[in-house]
């Protein structure tokens, strides 16, 4: 597996969005501001990870990656508001119409130094 960083949010207090994924079998999560779109964080992530995708129409009827590819599963979605070392995660996408994921935050918590991340 490359070695990425498993968490990745923009730095200071801020409130955006983020996408809670597996790649392979290992958890990862990438977040952005707020003006950002899930189906771009995916995209780059994706791009990131030097991952193939196809794509979808989403639920606004617009093209999207699809959730789920050969080497990657997205499993949660939404809003996140960081303060200091404390992230809480909630909403949905509107495109994806996925909420953030309780399963995938038990695994990736344990591999976190210093930050605690919460489901509202």
């Amino acid at each position: 597996m490359i070695d990425k960083p498993r968490v990745r949010f923009p730095q200071g207090d801020v409130t955006g969005k983020f996408v809670q994924l597996f790649i392979g079998d290992e958890p990862y999560l990438r977040a952005d501001y707020m003006s950002e779109y899930h189906r771009v964080i995916l995209t780059n992530t994706l791009k990131e990870f030097e991952i193939e995708f196809g794509t979808t129409i989403g639920r606004r009827g617009i093209e999207i990656p699809e959730a789920e590819g050969e080497r990657y599963r997205v499993v949660g979605m939404g809003t996140f508001t960081m303060k200091k070392n404390r992230v809480s995660l909630f909403s949905d996408s509107a495109d994806y119409g996925i909420r953030p994921d309780r399963d995938h935050l038990d695994k990736l918590n344990p591999l976190l130094d210093g930050l605690t991340i919460k489901i509202e």
